[in-house]
């Protein structure tokens, strides 16, 4: 926004109005209630956005120059406080929610999330604080680690639901359901010898 000031001396006469132009872009996304104070310093709104190393463009002055601050801006990383559920079955599809801030304020944020070593098939940004894992293929195994990626920024979990790592992501947040067995087919057998095609019934055995 272009700002005027006019100054008066104590007699009355007036210096001519001088006017200044200041505006800033961070990340390429437009800075909001920018004003200008002095030759060393502006201030403005800091715009909605995510990632690191984001450029900072500063324009100011009556020729409207441009100053250009690369990498100097970084928005804080996603922070990932609890999955749920934090256990499920071993076959079929999983659908998970994350919980937590910063996932970004819109759909079309690149993300993935990954539990274990399974990446989710399809990420869904709900808000700033939930995101949603679909298609998550089931498997085996306790305390999985839950990691979410988003624009290249790696979630630092808290410690509510799981571990954080130093790496980035929440350790120990989300295991498979464990084994349980049901029956065994036949129930009965010989006292001597073999006991052939025993059938172990029960779920949660994984997939093959």
């Amino acid at each position: 926004p272009r700002q005027c000031t006019t100054s008066c001396l104590a007699g009355g006469e007036c210096v001519p109005e001088v006017c200044q132009y200041a505006d800033a872009r961070v990340g390429g996304r437009q800075a909001s209630l920018t004003q200008w104070f002095s030759d060393s310093s502006i201030s403005f709104m800091l715009p909605p956005g995510l990632g690191a190393s984001q450029n900072v463009n500063i324009t100011t002055g009556r020729r409207k120059q441009v100053q250009a601050l690369e990498g100097f801006f970084t928005y804080d990383a996603p922070v990932e406080s609890r999955v749920f559920p934090a256990n499920a079955p071993t076959r079929g599809t999983l659908a998970l929610t994350v919980h937590g801030k910063n996932f970004g304020t819109q759909a079309t944020t690149a993300r993935n999330l990954a539990v274990g070593e399974t990446t989710c098939f399809s990420v869904n940004w709900i808000s700033d604080s939930h995101i949603t894992c679909q298609g998550l293929q089931r498997g085996t195994g306790s305390y999985k680690e839950v990691r979410v990626n988003i624009q290249g920024a790696i979630t630092e979990g808290s410690q509510n639901g799981g571990r954080m790592n130093p790496d980035g992501g929440l350790t120990r947040a989300f295991s498979y359901d464990r084994p349980k067995i049901t029956g065994i087919n036949p129930s009965n057998g010989p006292t001597v010898g073999y006991v052939t095609g025993m059938t172990i019934l029960g779920s949660n055995f994984g997939m093959g």
